[in-house]
């Protein structure tokens, strides 16, 4: 019971110690210069955050995402003991017109840094959020074999709809099959059609 005693007492002082874990007053200063708000620059102060995230948060911050979904991100990060050093990654997203919302879940799925350039190259093709973040399950939750961005926005560039790529891309289609269906589509082929001439069904 003494072993069990003290056991407790440890979990219950880890619990407080991170509840109160101190304010970094310089990091919290140049949050609230770069526009986040008292609570928001609070917080994150309190979550050991080096200079250079500092600065990245700042830069995401003033490129247009809101202080709850970078607080989001900072967190899911710290979780896997990686450092947010992706405001570039998401000031490029966000300047293409992707949401704060799909950035929040492709980096809590681990999809941003090492796939945003696909991701980018995808958004600036027209391809919707919605489609961009469930392209990147496959890959990221699912561990999936999928193509790179820049071999699915060949099929948007001869009109295949969202639904149709993210077919395509849960079907796991090839190289060989996207070749067919560019093909299929160039030559004015209803979707559906090229779909299964390609294989895809």
């Amino acid at each position: 019971m003494h072993t069990r005693a003290l056991f407790v007492a440890a979990i219950a002082f880890a619990l407080v110690a991170v509840g109160c874990a101190k304010e970094d007053d310089a990091a919290k200063a140049a949050l609230r210069a770069g526009g986040f708000g008292e609570p928001a620059a609070a917080e994150l102060s309190r979550m050991e955050l080096t200079k250079e995230e500092v600065d990245n948060l700042v830069k995401a911050r003033q490129n247009g995402l809101d202080e709850a979904s970078l607080t989001s991100m900072v967190k899911a990060m710290h979780e896997e003991d990686l450092r947010f050093v992706i405001g570039t990654e998401t000031q490029l997203l966000t300047q293409a017109g992707m949401g704060a919302t799909a950035i929040t879940q492709l980096v809590q799925m681990g999809a941003i840094p090492r796939w945003a350039d696909d991701m980018r190259a995808l958004k600036e093709f027209g391809v919707d959020d919605v489609t961009i973040v469930e392209i990147a399950k496959l890959r990221f939750v699912e561990n999936k074999e999928i193509l790179s961005g820049g071999e699915y926005t060949r099929l948007k560039q001869f009109g295949i709809s969202d639904a149709g790529l993210l077919t395509f891309a849960r079907k796991g289609g090839t190289p060989q099959q996207l070749e067919t269906l560019a093909r299929e589509l160039a030559m004015g082929k209803p979707e559906a059609q090229a779909m299964q001439t390609a294989g895809i069904k």
